[in-house]
């Protein structure tokens, strides 16, 4: 798949893909973008050790069996489905219409610097912790679009690398006392404590029949499935 030849100065030319090793691929053609993410029905299960440095083995993005996977990911397609999307869309509408108050507000004809990945960050924090949680955490709200959660997961993105080659630091990371993290990293872990919150409240009242009542958990996400 990754042909190789010599040109006129005897130099290596290397085709679009090429096999860094015996388990991956790096590909650099836009055009065999679809057949590697469409897979036209192939059965294909994830690379395991892409998989451990999420710590969320139940998840479908962390789930490594193929029809596993395929089931997981059918549980959250009334999620995105265009009805529930559209019934979601005032509050993105007045989301982005904050976002675009603050701008003419506090950056309209002024020198003042603006970060737009912080302010687009805080714009898809809102909607997403909304959406998921019905908690809205207020970033757009935040003077400068300057959030400390999102920096933090920002920061610890750059640690997927080292995790995916030495996944045995995640458990030593996690078996250190809080107190002793960064004040950034701290705010992931208590918002992972609220994560498993609300869905072991939901899973108890579901187990009942009934809808849990924490509308921070539920609300209008639950009410879609």
């Amino acid at each position: 798949m990754s042909p190789t030849a010599q040109n006129s100065t005897d130099k290596l030319v290397q085709g679009p893909i090429i096999r860094i090793n015996p388990w991956e691929l790096h590909i650099r053609d836009p055009e065999f973008y679809e057949t590697i993410y469409d897979g036209h029905g192939d059965r294909r299960d994830k690379f395991l050790p892409h998989c451990q440095w999420t710590d969320t083995s139940s998840a479908g993005q962390a789930t490594v069996d193929h029809d596993l996977h395929k089931i997981r990911r059918a549980a959250q397609n009334p999620f995105f489905s265009k009805k529930q999307i559209q019934l979601f869309a005032p509050y993105i509408q007045s989301s982005v219409e904050k976002l675009i108050g603050r701008f003419a507000n506090e950056y309209k004809g002024l020198e003042k610097p603006l970060t737009l990945s912080d302010a687009y960050g805080c714009f898809s924090g809102d909607i997403m912790m909304e959406y998921c949680f019905s908690k809205n955490h207020n970033f757009l709200d935040i003077p400068d679009f300057h959030s400390p959660f999102l920096e933090a997961v920002n920061n610890l993105e750059t640690g997927v690398h080292v995790l995916v080659h030495f996944p045995w630091l995640l458990p030593i990371a996690k078996s250190l006392p809080e107190a002793i993290l960064p004040a950034q990293v701290r705010l992931v872990f208590d918002f992972k404590k609220v994560w498993l919150f609300c869905s072991r409240n939901n899973q108890a009242y579901e187990g009942k029949g009934n809808e849990s009542p924490d509308s921070r958990c539920n609300g209008r996400s639950q009410s879609r499935i």
